[in-house]
Parts: structure tokens; sequence; C-alpha cells
């Protein structure tokens, strides 16, 4: 701290020889020299640039000018007296200087002794203001550093890794005790006490993690395991900088923190995890056995309708020939009964196939391929009763008549119920219209917009903000005559959302509603016109059926000839493509679906390729099949085929077909007059049926 002064003394006493004035000179250390009463003698140059004083202005005067007011007399008395008797005194002293300000002096006062007698004194001062300036910034930010260790929520340790392999703590936070149950001090000479917290396995780990970085240095990032006072395990998070230094000694700055809690969670969130996991395995084992299930279902209610359709199909399409004769009155009402016998089990097995199909979209909430028609026809059907029973007429505005969409058409149907109730609901008197729209949209997709109706009460105004909300009531109060749970119209917010589109409504209180919602849905084609060479060049009609049963060969044959056409047949679509390579006059094609050899998918697929030659690349391919499911039908048209006809097959739908496709023919007349009369009876029907997966026989 304090520079040495040079030494006077001429013996072991203490006691200073006059000094050589020209070596004090010499010395950065302010000196000065009185005489025994404290005069000032001499004073070196470093001791004026200090104070401010002049030798002149010093020279004659005592100590006492370099006094501040700030020590204490008592200070002073024992420097004079511990002097005085001949003995050195060293202190600290807060002076003054010439021009006023103060600085803290460290003093050596020396006696001068010449003879045994007490000659004079010399005084050496150093200023060590910025030093104790210094000392206390630095003890100020140590006192901080300590305070921030002691408030972290963690444990702060220093480790001391000697050469020699020996190590101890030269300081650690207040945590030790509670995270560790050790004691700081009782690691000042090894730290080993502080591995030991781990059990055995850990602290052969945490060593070799430690001794593989000691000799780079750097950062050492761990969890590790210790055991807690109590003996519990528990988690620390260790975070060590390892500095080597000079000497060849490391030392390790540590920072631990409890991690137990959050290894806990994470400990119970992997069992949850693993929990979830082997409840998502049993999950995707039970969809795939219900997917497994349901698909045999399919397969179940596919095949018994191609079974029950083929025989009705004999059935059906025979009655029909017959009906062509000339029967007595008794034999036609027999042929009736046996004709409305067929069509009513065949609307029966349309509706089981139907029931099956829609609860099975509804469970995987898969959209299906549905008919405008068809869908108003299910919402009236549900809502007739009410409107039966409150006398409200109900109305289908639907200018798509026979329009084919594919889209979520079960939700569509609960969407429109459920507005269909709330309108018959606050409608007392009047009507309820169903309506849709095709709407243009500047992206080029298909926009449908449906809406309901009423001529009910309608909505007040300060009720339509609220109108979508859960369990908001337009008729709230307490003896509210329009009872329910409020949940309807938010619910259909929801389904509309969900599926992407838009919900609003339009009222008036007192003159009724509207409640709307668009939706973008694909339109599917229906019966598309191909075009073919024979339009230009009417001649008999040659139609060749792909077909693999034997009844119903005999049938489709007995049915063209009633027609004034040719029937070529074939067995499968192999032997079809043979046919077509050979003969270049058929007109249109009746394509079974399901055949050996070759189906009539990849018939139909093969044809549009040209592998039938190119004249029939554009040949009308109508399917004749019993498959009815809707996906069944699209499968018809994504093959290629134009129009779909499900068995049993009826004369007028299949001169519909025939006549839709091939205009000539239409123009052609019979020869005979049973295709006459035949030909005046479809004509004679006061509408068309839609050719489509639903035709009820005739």
């Amino acid at each position: 701290m304090f520079s040495q002064p040079p030494h006077f003394n001429d013996h072991d006493s203490g006691h200073a020889k006059e000094p050589d004035t020209r070596l004090l000179d010499q010395t950065p250390i302010g000196a000065f020299i009185t005489d025994s009463h404290g005069h000032i003698r001499y004073a070196n140059q470093a001791l004026l640039k200090m104070t401010g004083w002049s030798q002149q202005e010093l020279l004659g005067r005592t100590p006492a000018v370099f006094k501040s007011g700030r020590q204490q007399r008592a200070d002073y008395e024992t420097l004079w007296k511990t002097i005085k008797s001949g003995t050195p005194w060293f202190g600290r002293l807060v002076n003054r200087r010439f021009d006023g300000s103060l600085y803290a002096a460290s003093v050596k006062i020396f006696p001068l002794i010449s003879k045994d007698t007490l000659t004079g004194f010399l005084a050496w001062q150093e200023d060590v203001s910025e030093r104790e300036r210094l000392q206390a910034t630095v003890n100020r930010q140590s006192g901080l550093l300590v305070d921030l260790s002691q408030r972290l929520p963690g444990l702060i340790v220093q480790i001391h890794f000697g050469p020699e392999g020996n190590s101890w703590v030269p300081f650690a936070s207040r945590l030790l005790p509670e995270l560790l149950g050790v004691d700081a001090g009782d690691m000042a000479h090894d730290a080993s006490r502080l591995f030991q917290c781990c059990p055995p396995h850990e602290e052969t780990r945490v060593w070799q993690l430690i001794h593989q970085t000691l000799p780079v240095g750097g950062q050492l990032t761990e969890e590790i395991e210790v055991r807690a006072p109590d003996g519990s395990p528990r988690w620390l998070s260790l975070t060590a900088r390892i500095e080597r230094l000079d000497t060849g000694a490391a030392l390790a700055h540590c920072y631990l923190c409890d991690i137990s809690d959050r290894r806990l969670a994470q400990d119970k969130l992997r069992e949850t995890l693993k929990v979830l996991q082997e409840q998502n395995d049993q999950l995707r084992l039970a969809q795939h056995a219900a997917g497994q299930a349901a698909r045999a279902k399919n397969r179940f209610l596919a095949t018994m309708s191609h079974e029950l359709r083929t025989p009705l199909h004999a059935i059906i399409a025979g009655a029909d020939l017959l009906a062509t004769n000339s029967l007595s009155g008794e034999n036609r009402e027999i042929l009736e009964r046996i004709a409305s016998g067929g069509r009513s089990l065949t609307a029966i097995i349309d509706r089981i196939l139907e029931f099956a199909e829609n609860r099975t979209r509804r469970e995987s909430g898969e959209p299906g391929r549905f008919c405008l028609n068809d869908l108003f026809r299910r919402v009236t059907d549900n809502l007739q009763p009410i409107s039966t029973q409150k006398e409200v007429r109900l109305h289908v505005r639907n200018p798509l008549n026979g329009t084919l969409l594919h889209g979520p058409d079960i939700a569509i149907e609960q969407v429109l119920i459920t507005l269909g109730e709330n309108a018959l609901k606050f409608t007392k008197a009047g009507s309820v219209i169903f309506a849709v729209k095709r709407e243009v949209t500047t992206d080029g997709s298909d926009r449908f917009r449906f809406s309901v109706t009423d001529t009910g009460i309608g909505i007040p105004e300060n009720k339509k903000e609220i109108i979508f909300q859960p369990f908001a009531q337009v008729d709230d109060g307490d003896d509210r005559a329009y009872q329910g749970a409020g949940l309807g119209l938010a619910n259909c917010r929801q389904v509309i959302e969900r599926l992407g589109g838009q919900i609003g409504f339009e009222s008036e209180a007192g003159r009724g509603s509207t409640f709307w919602f668009t939706l973008s849905l694909e339109e599917l084609p229906t019966a598309t016109e191909a075009p073919s060479a024979a339009e230009t060049a009417p001649h008999p009609l040659h139609i060749l059926a792909v077909e693999d049963d034997r009844t119903a060969q005999f049938l489709i044959k007995h049915v063209l000839k009633r027609l004034g056409a040719e029937a070529s047949i074939a067995q499968h679509g192999s032997e079809a493509l043979d046919l077509m390579r050979e003969k270049h006059d058929f007109d249109l094609i009746l394509m079974d679906c399901n055949m050996p050899v070759m189906d009539g998918f990849q018939t139909t697929r093969k044809i549009r390729a040209g592998a039938g030659g190119e004249a029939y690349r554009t040949i009308p391919i109508v399917a004749l099949t019993a498959l009815v499911s809707p996906k069944d039908i699209q499968r018809c048209y994504d093959a290629g085929m134009n129009a779909y006809l499900a068995k049993p097959l009826t004369l007028i739908c299949f001169q519909d077909t025939l006549e839709q496709f091939l205009p000539w023919w239409k123009q052609k007349k019979d020869e005979t007059a049973k295709d006459t009369a035949a030909h005046a009876s479809s004509k004679a029907r006061s509408r068309k049926e839609p050719i489509g997966p639903r035709h009820e026989p005739v």
C-alpha cells in the first residue's frame, strides 16, 4: 500500500539520522523535516506538489497547517505522544491542501536522534485518496456481487482445481447448506465433499465430465442428480465456466439451479405421453378395426345390392317386355302386380343402401355425391309433420333441378332442417320457402347460396347482433312463448364456418326472416353427350352390350329388338375390345361394371385411350350396373362413361338415354306397331325422369 520511503535509521531502534535533503528531493513520496518543536525546516518537491504550498511558505510553520478539522483531537495527541517518546508513528490522516481541498494521506513519522538527543522529526506523506476511492469502488462492487449471489435462486460455487489434483472451494453462496447439506467451511481445503452429494454412479459421471473439460477450459452444461439433506433425490442444472490459470491450476465458476419440479413435470409428461401413445395405438387399432368392419359392411351391402338387383332386373325388364304384348285383362293385372312387387323391392333396397351410406359418411365426416332434388325432398319430408300441424306451407324453389353436387350433403341437410325448424317455430301462418341458386365467383369456383325464408314474427333490431350467439333467444322473457335452448343457430354457424362458408340473415320485425348460407361445392357431370359419327348418317341402330350375366344378356337383346335395334354381346371387357376392332358400326355401348377378365371401369378407360380403335374413342358409353353407391357412380364418370343406368332397367329410362345420345334414332319410325306404341308411350310422358342413381321403375 505505502511505497517504502528511504531509510535513514542509524540503528535498529527505528530512530532516524539527519537525512540528506538531496536524496529526499529525488523521492516521489512527500517528505518534510521539523525541529524537535515541530517547526518545518525542509519540505521536498513531492510534498510541495502534493499540498500546493511553497518552500518559503512552509518553512518555520508547524504541520498544523495540514490539519483538515476532520481528525479527532485524540488522534493528534496519540501521534505526538508516540513520536516524542522516540517511537515512529504510522497512520492515516485527512489533510488539507493550500487551496483548501482535502486528501487522504498515509503518514509515517520518524524521530531524529543524534547522540541520544531528539533533534527533530522526519515525516513521510503519500496521497492515497485515489487508491482509497478505487478500493471503495471495488469493495462496493464486491459487496453488490456477494449480495446478488446470496439473493439468486440458484447456488454459486467456485472450485479451485490444483495442478496436483487437489481441489477446494474459495467461495459458495448461502444456498449451499440448504441445497446440498454441506458448509463452505468444510470444503475450504477439500472440495470432494461437494461431489459426494451425488449418488455414486452420478458422482463418477460428473468427475469424468469435469476432467474432460479441465485441460482445455470452456463451458460445461449438464443436469445432475444429487441427494438433498433429507436424502430425497433432487435434480440440479449445472452451468460451469472453467478458467485455466497461469499456474497450471483451473478455476470453475459454477451456477447450480434446482430443476427438480421441472424434471418431475417432464417425467409426468413422459408418462402421460406414453399413456397417450398407448391410447392412440389402441385407438388406431380400433379405428382400423372399425374401418375394416365398415368396409366389410359396405362390401356386403354392395354385394347384396348387386345380387338382388340382377334377378330384379330380369323380373322388371321381363315384365316390361311382356307388357308390350297383347295380354288379356287378367294376365295384364298379374303382370302389373309382378312389376309392382319388383319396383317395391327395388325401392326398399335403395332406402337401405341410402341409409347405410349416409350413416357411414356421418360417422366419417366424408363428403358425398348428392342431387339437389333429393336433398330438398329429404329436408321437406323431415319437416312435413310440423308444417302440417301448424298449417304452414313448405315450398322449394330449385332452378338447378337435377344438378349433381359433391360436398358435405349431410351437414347441409342438417343445417337446412335446423333453419327450417326455426322458421316454422316462429311462423304462425303463411309459408316457409327453401331456395338455392348458383353464384358467380371471381376464382371460377362453383358457389351455391341456400336460403330459408319465412313469414314469421321477424327479429327485432336489438336482437340481431346476438342471434348467432349460444343461448341467445329472440323471446327471452319469463313468459316467452317460444321454447328452445338457443343453440340451433349457433351450431349452424359453427358448421358452415368449419366448412369454409358464410352464413347470415335479413329480417324485419313483423314481416319475417331469410336465413342464408353459401358454400363452395363441386358440380358433377350428369349424362354427358358424346359426339358420334352416326348422327350424320342414320342407319340401323347397333349397340354393343358388355354383360356377363346370361339373363341380362337375354333381356338386353329382346329390349333392343323391341326398339328396332341390333345387339352384340361381349362377356367381358377384353372380348368387347376385340369386337370393336372387328366391327365399326357400333352406335353406343352398354357397360356392366362387375365382370370377369376385365371390368367395365378398366374397359372404358382403354376405349377412351383408343384400344378399341380411334373411331370409338368418343362413342357414348352408358353404365348399366347393379352398383348404386355414390362412390361407384362417381367411378363410372371418372372412368369416362357418359351416363349411368341402375339395374333393374326400365324401357322408358332406356329409351330416354338412347334419345339423348342418338337424336337421329329418335326421329326414325319403327316398323312394327309394338315399337311404335312403346315409342308413343315414351313421348306421352309429362316429364322425363333424370338419369342418375335413383330411378323408380315405371
